[in-house]
């Protein structure tokens, strides 16, 4: 036995094998589901302590010993039970990473670790033996158990699949015809965008961490959030339907796109009032199921009667209810839940009213507005005393708590991403010209 003082004088001098015991302590902590907070409170230390371990390496024997007993493995070995190779319980925890999309409706390559260690997923597994599963698994490279906090500040442990266990999980076997998911799949790797972790990724992008929490409380800058929300993927976040009404493409096609459909930002308040965060989930679902059923015919027409004038790009509205009616069509009571839900709409006056406007509403305004024009492109409809005038009238400075915090936070993402938000704020020529660029580009507070 090495006597304490020497061994200690090794780690120390020794750089290497501290970054590798910080690494095991890292891979021994995911691996339990142990987050870094909860491990720095069993030793007495602090999570940016334990962080700085993982990192940087550990060169105190005494800190090793502590975490190692936290752990309940000894970080100055590197052994763990083998069991041979993959295995079947194995080759099955890849197979649930893959096909996730699939069984849980998220993003194909990852998993919740309790959704896995509960042992539903693997026929009643004991806990222990998943956990050692999963640590094979991570130990050759195949997955990653990592957790962290999102971009909502919402805490996670999550098993994602790496893409050596993709390729490994394609040329096991027979497996290759079996699992169909593949093209679904996002990989350790693909989520990490070069980061050494998913948390670092995360933490790197403070801009995303900002428009994602952007909340929607009225039509305050409505159609800019659309914009940046669809900029990082997180439309889904924008109160459902009423997303549609808000393209967030270009300042000036959602200026032009208001007005021919006739979104006042009078319109929008009473709108999103109706489905803010205090609305019942009852209201929204009656909301959602008349309107899965509307889109199918006239509103669908609508875009598509838009799109004939517009860039197609320009207007990236996704309207498929392929799945909506295959689900209908399997569920016998649909009629009777249908005429449920049309008794509790009627009843609710603000409520018709509503959908009223978001459907038969705007279809007939277009229809009546495109006879009007002679088919002329709807971007050319308006003059531009008409425009300036409707700009003033319904892009409005922040008056209201709630308005001034979302500005504050609209010229903090400004200055953390001015080439997305120069995009958002291209204007054609002739407004460049004529000053309606600039007296968008003024209200909203960005320069040129």
């Amino acid at each position: 036995m090495v006597p304490t003082r020497t061994r200690r004088k090794c780690i120390m001098d020794n750089k290497s094998m501290a970054v590798e015991i910080g690494q095991r302590c890292r891979r021994f902590r995911n691996a339990l589901g142990i987050s870094q907070h909860k491990l720095a409170d069993m030793v007495g230390t602090t999570p940016q302590n334990i962080s700085k371990y993982e990192k940087e390496g550990i060169h105190d024997i005494d800190i090793i010993r502590y975490l190692s007993s936290a752990l309940g493995h000894d970080l100055m070995t590197d052994e763990v039970d083998e069991e041979g190779s993959i295995g079947e319980i194995g080759k099955e925890i890849l197979t649930i990473l893959v096909e996730s999309k699939k069984l849980f409706l998220d993003e194909g390559g990852k998993v919740e670790a309790s959704k896995l260690l509960d042992g539903s997923l693997l026929f009643g597994l004991p806990q222990e033996r998943v956990i050692k599963e999963i640590f094979k698994l991570e130990k050759i490279g195949l997955c990653v158990r990592e957790q962290y906090i999102d971009f909502y500040n919402k805490e996670h442990d999550v098993i994602f699949i790496t893409a050596k266990g993709v390729i490994t999980l394609k040329h096991i076997g027979g497996l290759k015809n079996e699992v169909e998911d593949y093209k679904n799949v996002k990989t350790y790797e693909m989520v990490c965008e070069g980061h050494g972790s998913y948390q670092a990724y995360i933490d790197s992008e403070p801009a995303e961490k900002i428009i994602r929490n952007l909340s929607v409380k009225n039509g305050f800058r409505v159609n800019y959030i659309c914009f940046l929300k669809k900029a990082y993927d997180a439309q889904n976040d924008f109160l459902g339907y009423l997303k549609n009404y808000y393209i967030g493409k270009t300042a000036y096609v959602d200026i032009v796109f208001s007005m021919i459909m006739e979104i006042t930002r009078e319109k929008a308040d009473y709108m999103i009032k109706l489905f803010d965060e205090n609305c019942s989930e009852e209201v929204q679902a009656e909301f959602d199921y008349l309107c899965d059923q509307v889109y199918e015919g006239q509103y669908n027409n609508l875009i598509y009667e838009l799109k004939k004038y517009i860039d197609y790009d320009m207007l990236d509205m996704h309207m498929d209810c392929d799945e909506w009616l295959d689900e209908i069509n399997c569920n016998e009571d649909t009629s009777e839940k249908y005429e449920k839900i049309q008794k509790n709409i009627q009843a609710d006056a603000e409520l018709e009213h509503l959908i009223n406007n978001s459907v038969n509403h705007l279809t007939e305004t277009f229809t009546s507005k495109l006879e009007e024009h002679g088919g002329e492109n709807p971007l050319y409809w308006y003059s531009k005393d008409e425009i300036e005038t409707f700009i003033k009238k319904n892009i409005l400075g922040a008056n209201s708590e709630y308005e001034e915090e979302i500005e504050q936070q609209l010229l903090r993402i400004n200055e953390m991403v001015p080439n997305l938000v120069s995009a958002y704020f291209d204007f054609p020529t002739e407004w460049e010209e004529n000053g309606l660029a600039d007296l968008v580009r003024n209200l909203y507070k960005v320069s040129k």
